[in-house]
């Protein structure tokens, strides 16, 4: 049984590779993208755990992913009501034209592709 672990948005993004209870792979997203305690989803962490085991992600049974939500509450509020003030007096934006497409994802789907 393969589980993947993943350290995802906040400092030191990474991702580990068990099977059966054994290690078989982990690194830190720093060390593919050269950012100091990179804080953004480990997609080249994860691929680097997929390949030394020789396996797709089609292939892994359980994903577990670190998290907790309360962790720096009190910091999140507060950030949360300044970007909330912030946008109360900020000036409207003007309207832009673009040539281009827009595609929406859900969330949870797009974060894995990147972001712009």
């Amino acid at each position: 049984m393969y589980i993947l672990g993943i350290n995802a948005y906040h400092g030191d993004a990474a991702a580990a590779l068990v099977k059966d209870g054994e290690l078989i792979g982990a690194a830190e997203e720093e060390r593919f993208n050269r950012i100091k305690h990179c804080a953004g989803f480990p997609t080249q962490s994860i691929q680097y755990c997929l390949r030394t085991a020789g396996i797709g992600i089609e292939e892994v049974d359980h994903v577990g992913i670190s998290r907790n939500p309360g962790a720096h509450l009190h910091k999140k509020i507060l950030a949360g009501a300044r970007r909330m003030i912030n946008r109360q007096h900020a000036p409207a934006p003007t309207p832009a034209r673009s040539e281009g497409s827009l595609r929406l994802a859900d969330g949870a789907l797009a974060r894995p592709l990147g972001r712009a």
